[in-house]
């Protein structure tokens, strides 16, 4: 389990940074596209993190495996909902904010596969 930890830490301190990266250089440009991205990157990273645990109570073999997977994918889901939602309040006219939010979401997913293909969480020893 410990490798699925280090996976997780790496994944998500590399979106954090990315997400805060890439708002703070499209502030300047649009602030409502930099919210969004904001706001979708928490969100995608707060995601990510609850499918971390629901994979740790899988492993484990708890007995409301099933009931925990369909209420943790709607929590994600209904988390994705209110975050699109809002950011579309930061710019209702041009969509700024929305699209912000959907970069954020995908920054994470992204993260996700180039680190599991390159293989960097398995590179630093353990502790």
């Amino acid at each position: 389990m410990e490798v699925v930890q280090r996976f997780a830490r790496r994944v998500l301190w590399t979106s954090l940074v990315l997400v805060a990266v890439l708002g703070a250089v499209a502030a300047p440009w649009h602030l409502a596209l930099a919210k969004g991205l904001w706001l979708g990157g928490g969100a995608a990273c707060g995601a990510f993190l609850l499918r971390v645990r629901m994979a740790s109570r899988i492993q484990s073999g708890n007995g409301l495996v099933s009931f925990a997977i369909i209420s943790a994918s709607f929590v994600r889901l209904a988390m994705y909902a209110v975050v699109l939602w809002a950011a579309h309040s930061f710019d209702p006219a041009g969509w700024r904010g929305f699209a912000g939010a959907v970069a954020g979401i995908s920054v994470v997913y992204v993260v996700t596969v180039a680190i599991g293909y390159i293989g960097s969480d398995l590179r630093e020893e353990p502790k």
